[in-house]
């Protein structure tokens, strides 16, 4: 997969027939402000068309009626899944998949990007519905979603609630050894959108407050709500810092330290 692309595959119990204009019903179903019009360019009723044409973004979609080779795809989702802890039934038990790629390259804005993962989602949310997806896999941050999940993530970003970080990035957690061990975690996927990772040092939080905290983080850097610079500091209250690796390679562990404040109840 090209860094410059975003690709998808929905796991599925079964073999799909998709068209366009199956495609076009489900999205005007589910996301009906939206106005998603699906087109292949051709016979709106050809099984597997192909290439479509969704919100003004070229997509690729393969149907393909076999499960994900195992070549290793899934191990690092597999391996981080705390957050999906049924991920490898999915896995286990798919029987078929649909590719959902975009074609040719993306464009270099964050709002290219964005709108394309949008596109993207949406596409997926309804072709799961249609199907009856086990799950999701996201290529870019080799991140596996329930369906649950991605349906509340896309209806989410429909409503303009928020945008689907949660599909998009995958934050993979660690934990010191020992007594009273602190927690740290990290993302994969932020870099596609916005250039860096982000990686904090070993904290005595729970997983559960510093996640929620690293994706408020994340929204702020893929909305474009927060531009993050060396020693900014975020945040008025609280009584934990977040040590933030701003790595512009996308390898962890480089570049500058952002000192983030990270807010929690008291």
């Amino acid at each position: 997969m090209a860094a410059d692309s975003i690709f998808a595959q929905l796991l599925l119990p079964a073999p799909m027939k998709i068209s366009a204009r199956q495609l076009d019903d489900a999205l005007r179903s589910l996301f009906p402000d939206l106005q998603l019009n699906c087109s292949s360019g051709g016979d709106p009723d050809a099984i597997n068309p192909g290439l479509i044409e969704v919100g003004g973004c070229m997509l690729a979609l393969m149907s393909m009626p076999f499960p994900v080779p195992a070549d290793g795809s899934f191990d690092a989702a597999l391996a981080h899944r705390f957050i999906w802890p049924d991920a490898d039934r999915a896995v286990g038990a798919h029987r078929a998949h649909v590719i959902v790629t975009s074609f040719g390259r993306v464009g270099p804005s964050l709002a290219s990007k964005v709108e394309c993962a949008r596109v993207v989602t949406f596409v997926c949310a309804a072709l799961a519905q249609i199907g009856k997806a086990l799950g999701l896999y996201w290529k870019g941050s080799e991140h596996l979603v329930s369906p649950q999940q991605l349906a509340a993530s896309a209806a989410s970003c429909a409503a303009g609630k928020r945008l689907p970080t949660d599909v998009w990035v995958r934050p993979y957690w660690a934990q010191e050894a020992g007594k009273n061990p602190r927690n740290t975690f990290a993302t994969r996927g932020l870099s596609f959108f916005s250039g860096f990772e982000l990686e904090t040092d070993f904290l005595p939080i729970e997983p559960g407050q510093l996640l929620g905290g690293l994706y408020a983080i994340v929204q702020s850097a893929v909305d474009g709500s927060m531009i993050l610079k060396p020693n900014e500091t975020i945040g008025l209250e609280g009584f934990a810092t977040l040590r933030t690796r701003y790595s512009p390679n996308g390898s962890l562990g480089l570049g500058p330290t952002l000192m983030l404040e990270l807010a929690v109840g008291s």
